[in-house]
């Protein structure tokens, strides 16, 4: 488990209204954020998984690392938190993401060593094809947001349908098996019927 570190409180003058009061995100928060974000859910099965298969389960884990004190980035403050893929005896280093301390801010790192915004990271670098080439999607009838969006998964192939406009059937390689019951295309979850 990651470790949390306790940051003082900070200093306020006699003169400051509670308004002016902002919690710090603790480093705790900033891995619970972090394991939030689907792709580190899908990657987390999918590491679990290969574990199964490759070594009855005892010897690879993933795990989220935290930086024991926040760092700056272009004058701002985060906490650093590393996916990892844990083996026995070294660890596979992943991702990593700064977590704001002042605001809900999230950045990633691309290959090049370039601090991007979730979306740009997602659009940048699609981090889910590292394990969609092994990760088979369960057939059946998903639904979306609204009661008229829902997405059939059937095999190797899915089409969606939107308010009544059916589309056609399509390889599913831009979604992601969450869990069971829960598929994400990038923009939305569907929930399994």
């Amino acid at each position: 488990m990651a470790p949390t570190v306790a940051l003082a409180n900070p200093v306020v003058s006699a003169d400051a209204q509670p308004s002016n009061i902002f919690q710090l995100t603790t480093a705790q928060q900033a891995v619970q954020k972090i394991q939030a974000l689907p792709e580190i859910q899908a990657w987390q099965q999918y590491i679990t998984e290969k574990s199964l298969v490759l070594e009855n389960g005892k010897n690879i884990r993933p795990v989220l690392r935290v930086e024991p004190r926040p760092v700056e980035v272009a004058g701002k403050s985060y906490w650093l938190v590393h996916f990892l893929e844990s083996h026995a005896i070294h660890d596979h280093h992943w991702q990593s993401f700064w977590v704001s301390l002042h605001d809900e801010g999230i950045l990633a790192d691309d290959t090049s060593g370039k601090y991007l915004d979730l979306d740009t990271w997602r659009k940048q670098t699609n981090p889910m094809r590292r394990i969609r080439q092994t990760v088979k999607l369960k057939d059946g009838t998903y639904i979306g947001r609204g009661l008229d969006d829902y997405l059939e998964v059937d095999g190797d192939r899915c089409r969606l349908n939107l308010s009544g406009a059916v589309h056609p059937w399509r390889s599913p390689c831009d979604l992601i098996q969450i869990d069971a019951d829960r598929i994400y295309d990038g923009y939305q979850y569907w929930h399994r019927l």
